[in-house]
């Protein structure tokens, strides 16, 4: 990589800079994938030049070497054909085929229709149904449903990075992780401590598990970002997954916020406080404050002396499923453009006001 020399001090001087810069960056990459004009369409390449760069910026924050091995040895996993690219090169050409089908869906939109909203890890699928009743056009992956959405394995890992590439641009993506080998309650089990970076006792299976979940959705994050698809990330408040690297990384390249809000207050079984961190600034409107003297039918665990827990089984597969009103709440909010009703919002969108509590 080029750096700025002095003598580049004014606007031309740096805007050949960047053609120098931009003429490096293209012929760096490899070349089965430069030879593929067809996948960057003209209509796009202001889109590509700023995934380009984001790209190169991208690999100049912290740990950027950590996401660079996990996110490579994943993408190699899922595309084969990926064997021998940069990590640089599969991104961009990820970026690029997605910006071919938004413009295949332009041309041919009898034919051929983008996905708006994802829910990954979706278990009953609570969001999807409620947006697929507002007329979004959705998908929705857990294992629970076939071995193809597996996404610990590789074919099912490139079914989800394969549907991310066809969400529309301003669409967004929810992930609700599987917690249970985060949550501050389990340390004991997973031995997740800052000291080991929270990678906890990889001799369990479900502290690998967890680790894998955590990698698939640091690259989630990095590849939706690139392709200006908000994400939504879903933890119960004690889990330590976002401290995580590189999904931390991930996230900071994103842009993501955090939200913390209480499902009790949204109907839930129990008052269950969560953690969403979003890169949309209008999920803000989901906080919710816990409501003194409001009882709810069930405790989630009970805290017992040394220190330790005990969870309440029933209560705990139960709490899984988000309340209708939360997935109202929701997929009404996701209707909104800053927390302000879009013009052709599906109808009721007006009536639900959506303040922070």
């Amino acid at each position: 990589m080029v750096e700025p020399s002095a003598s580049c001090n004014n606007a031309d001087d740096g805007g050949f800079l960047e053609a120098r810069l931009e003429a490096q960056f293209e012929a760096s990459l490899h070349p089965e994938f430069r030879d593929r004009h067809i996948i960057t369409p003209a209509s796009a390449s202001g889109d590509m030049f700023v995934s380009r760069t984001d790209i190169r910026g991208l690999f100049a924050l912290p740990f950027a070497d950590l996401g660079s091995s996990v996110w490579t040895e994943l993408l190699i996993e899922a595309f084969p054909e990926f064997e021998g690219w940069r990590i640089e090169d599969m991104l961009l050409g990820l970026v690029a085929h997605s910006h071919a089908f938004r413009e295949q869906c332009l041309r041919q939109r009898s034919t051929k229709v983008q996905t708006a909203f994802i829910e990954f890890w979706a278990g009953a699928g609570v969001l999807t149904k409620e947006h697929i009743r507002l007329g979004w056009t959705c998908s929705r992956f857990d294992r629970a449903y076939s071995n193809s959405h597996d996404c610990s394995i590789g074919v099912g890992l490139r079914s989800w990075v394969d549907e991310l590439r066809r969400v529309s641009k301003g669409g967004y993506i929810w992930c609700g992780t599987q917690c249970s080998s985060f949550l501050q309650m389990c340390v004991s089990t997973s031995g997740r401590r800052r000291s080991n970076g929270f990678y906890g006792d990889e001799s369990r299976k479900f502290v690998r598990e967890g680790n894998r979940q955590m990698k698939v959705l640091s690259l989630l994050f990095v590849v939706a970002s690139l392709l200006n698809v908000d994400v939504v990330l879903e933890q119960p408040s004690q889990s330590v997954l976002p401290h995580m690297q590189p999904l931390r990384l991930a996230m900071d390249f994103a842009g993501a916020m955090k939200t913390t809000t209480w499902l009790g207050e949204y109907g839930g079984i129990s008052p269950k406080p969560i953690q969403l961190w979003h890169t949309a600034s209008k999920f803000r409107a989901l906080a919710r404050r816990r409501r003194r003297g409001i009882q709810h039918g069930s405790r989630l665990v009970t805290r017992l002396p040394g220190n330790k827990f005990r969870g309440n089984p029933k209560a705990l597969k139960l709490s899984q499923v988000y309340p209708c009103e939360f997935a109202v709440a929701v997929s009404i909010l996701a209707t909104t453009q800053d927390g302000t009703p879009r013009a052709g919002a599906p109808r009721g969108s007006r009536k639900r006001r959506m303040t922070p509590g």
